[in-house]
């Protein structure tokens, strides 16, 4: 079996380093924040400190593909992540026409906070048989020799200690801002260009728990409000233990609308639209964190092979390391433990053939990656250029304006509704959606069938701005 060195203890490293672990391979947990301590519900926004993943506290949940993942593979992962309070959401129950399916089963997520997750998943994994954990300290470099055909074959890292870790194998877990890559670079790996493309807007957060005696208020949505308005995105996330947070997404270049960044401006906001407006009465919910920010957003896909050959040997990367798309659409936890369950596949099947691995590993996870990566760049396209006030072409998005298309007509078809759901908890790969011929003129004829009155979703920007004006001169 493999020595194998785990770089990263977000969710994606935890679950990987278990199941690895769980396949008899030795493995080195390296994660440069200290290790946390078992948190209750009341202590994530006082005791979770996550330097190195600044993301951490803001909105996550699991989406069904990662639910059926750990049903499958880790089965006692997943009735511990339910013991310490997260939610079991049935979609299914929400079919057009009430009428379910054996597969309809399938289409349930997983709401809770991030760190409730981690938790359940650092505590599995320090009693975990052959995995060891290196918190605290982080790496600073791979340990690189000649591969084949003058490519580098990583043989281990060297921590910010100084420490040499050697490794058969190096799994990169480091999130988002992953350093790997630029240690290959620097090591003459011959990379593929990055594929980047901005987001285009900015992410402010705010957790509120529930009032005793308060419930979820109820409406037309599966789990929580969410409003594409012609100014901002607003969503509701639902979590565990009667916690909700609401997320209002500015454009890069908005200036005036960003004192929502304080407290009161966003309680404000959240009170001037509609939808939202039940979410933070008084009597419903009350505010458990500040507004947390987060900016710098980027839809960014890598790839490990290059002309059919893997750029290096030794070293995968999986999850955001690999690819990472808008946190609005929630995929990002459930492609990572994709990612980690199967380099654990392709692992199995190449134990020895480092090369092989690499192949078998990008032949199971880029298509996918890819298709992801594309839907999501056109999604916030089409989010930019209207707010600009230049609205994009179905031929210039075609992907996006087929999503949209079939998200209109899901509440009011059966088969519509299945199809867009197990796509958005990436249940299903984005062909399969996309790939049914007919299933467009069944979403245009089921929302020709309907015309409902649109509920208000928002004031305007300027009645927006003129309501937080009168509360900073109240202040």
């Amino acid at each position: 079996m493999a020595n194998i060195v785990v770089l990263g203890a977000g969710t994606t490293g935890l679950l990987a380093a278990i199941a690895l672990a769980r396949r008899g391979h030795a493995i080195s947990l390296v994660e440069k924040d200290p290790r946390p301590a078992p948190l209750a519900a009341a202590d994530v926004f006082t005791a979770w400190h996550r330097r190195g993943t600044p993301q951490a506290l803001l909105p996550h949940g699991l989406m069904a593909h990662a639910r059926v993942l750990l049903r499958d593979r880790a089965p006692d992962l997943l009735a511990a992540i339910y013991n310490a309070g997260a939610i079991d959401f049935d979609m299914g129950a929400f079919v057009p026409g009430g009428a379910r399916v054996p597969a309809d089963d399938d289409l349930r997520v997983i709401f809770c906070r991030r760190p409730l997750i981690e938790s359940v998943l650092w505590e599995a994994a320090a009693r975990e048989p052959g995995l060891t954990l290196r918190a605290g300290t982080g790496a600073r470099g791979l340990m690189v020799a000649d591969g084949e055909e003058g490519s580098p074959r990583v043989c281990g890292v060297v921590t910010d200690a100084g420490e040499e870790l050697r490794a058969d194998l190096v799994v990169d877990a480091t999130g988002r801002r992953a350093p790997v890559w630029a240690w290959l670079d620097d090591a003459g790996a011959r990379l593929p260009a990055e594929r980047i493309e901005a987001c285009g807007l900015v992410y402010y957060s705010r957790y509120y728990a529930l009032c005793d005696g308060a419930s979820f208020p109820k409406g037309r949505w599966l789990w929580g409000p969410r409003a594409e308005l012609p100014y901002a995105l607003a969503i509701v996330h639902l979590a565990d233990r009667g916690v909700f947070s609401i997320t209002l997404g500015l454009p890069v270049a908005e200036q005036a609308l960003r004192v929502v960044r304080h407290d009161a401006a966003f309680d404000a906001a959240c009170a001037a639209l509609p939808l939202f407006a039940p979410w933070v009465a008084r009597e419903t919910a009350e505010p458990i964190s500040p507004v947390l920010a987060m900016g710098g957003l980027q839809n960014v896909l890598r790839a490990i092979v290059a002309d059919g050959e893997p750029v290096a040997t030794g070293v995968l990367p999986i999850g955001d390391a690999l690819c990472h798309t808008n946190a609005a659409y929630g995929w990002g936890m459930a492609i990572g433990m994709a990612h980690a369950f199967a380099l654990v596949d392709a692992l199995a099947e190449h134990p020895e053939d480092r090369r092989a691995l690499a192949l078998a590993y990008h032949a199971r996870v880029s298509a996918e990656n890819e298709a992801r990566w594309r839907v999501s760049t056109e999604l916030d396209r089409v989010r930019t250029r209207a707010w600009q006030g230049d609205p994009a072409s179905a031929d210039e998005v075609p992907l996006a304006t087929a999503i949209r298309e079939l998200q209109a007509a899901a509440p009011l078809d059966a088969r519509v509704f299945r199809a867009v759901s197990r796509f958005s908890t990436l249940l299903d790969p984005v062909g399969a959606l996309l790939g049914d011929a007919t299933l467009r003129e069944v979403a245009r004829a089921a929302v020709a069938a309907q015309s409902p009155a649109a509920p208000p979703l928002a004031a305007s920007r300027d009645e927006l701005l003129a309501v937080l004006a009168a509360l900073v001169q109240e202040d």
